[in-house]
């Protein structure tokens, strides 16, 4: 974001003559288009609704609303120490978490149930019911939504049949083991997404936000009966957070039907961790019409 409202994008470009910077070998920087103007950069909000992501990446200008995500809380907890169970003074640590609450909705213009909604996918059809959700293990209400709703909107796939640039921003986070490249792609930034292992791809570019923490809690561990604090606990692994954007080029004939296959796919190198939802994407159009006639191999 750059000024009061208005939002400039990054492409990848090349860099004027006798500059340079470190990026890997083969990866080109973002740059601002020119005429962006001068000022300080502030962040952007966190959360978009899809038409205006999907519009983002065709191009077109956007306006996002002021009050852009849920609120969150943080919390100050204090570790257990193994030999006694009981605070170990010194150990302070603190968890961040979206808050829901009645309270918190009066809080926030134009933040309503209906459009602040968690959805997921499942191996197996889920019959409505009550469950406890969150921290808290609050009551909430799990219901079967249409599958339209996390579909790919036809108009968009029509969008990228034959583009020869593509986007492919996180909707989740992911991990990889080399930290902010998938394992995929090999030394020549060349490779097939898992989703899609007939669509090869060269990384030209990447927007990669600092890295995330990831942990959680195994339930199946935590109920061994062993009664031990970390019983359950899972390592802490870094993850590169939801919104970064990968720019690539396709090599090669795509398949017909590449961008259906990897819409809201999992690209994280560990099988168990796509299955979990890391690494979720949206597929988008890189505009860049003055390339459009160039093309690459690997």
């Amino acid at each position: 974001a750059h000024g009061a409202g208005a939002y400039q994008r990054l492409q990848p470009g090349t860099l004027p003559a006798g500059c340079g910077c470190d990026l890997p070998t083969g990866l080109r920087p973002l740059l601002l288009p020119p005429g962006a103007g001068k000022g300080k950069v502030q962040p952007g909000p966190r959360f978009w609704p899809l038409s205006t992501l999907l519009a983002w990446r065709r191009g077109a200008s956007v306006a996002l609303p002021a009050h852009d995500e849920p609120p969150s809380e943080t919390r100050t907890h204090v570790a257990l120490a193994r030999n006694t169970l009981a605070a170990d003074p010194g150990r302070l640590f603190q968890s961040d978490g979206l808050d829901f609450s009645p309270r918190r909705r009066a809080d926030r213009h134009g933040f309503t149930v209906e459009q602040w909604i968690f959805l997921a996918r499942f191996a197996q059809d889920i019959a409505p019911r009550w469950v406890t959700f969150g921290g808290e293990r609050r009551l909430s209400w799990l219901a079967a939504a249409p599958r339209e709703v996390l579909a790919a909107p036809p108009e968009h796939l029509a969008e990228l049949a034959g583009a020869r640039r593509l986007t492919l921003s996180l909707a989740t986070p992911a991990l990889f083991a080399a930290g902010w490249r998938p394992a995929w792609l090999n030394d020549d930034l060349c490779g097939c997404p898992p989703a899609c292992p007939d669509l090869q791809l060269r990384l030209v570019a990447a927007a990669v936000d600092g890295w995330l923490s990831v942990s959680g809690w195994d339930l199946a561990a935590a109920g061994d009966g062993a009664g031990r604090p970390t019983a359950g606990a899972k390592a802490a692994r870094k993850a590169v957070p939801a919104g970064a954007t990968y720019w690539f080029e396709v090599i090669g004939a795509p398949p017909d039907d590449w961008a259906e296959r990897l819409w809201l796919a999992p690209i994280a190198d560990d099988e168990q961790d796509r299955r979990d939802g890391f690494g979720l994407v949206i597929p988008g159009l890189w505009p860049t019409p003055q390339q459009q006639g160039e093309e690459s191999a690997c």
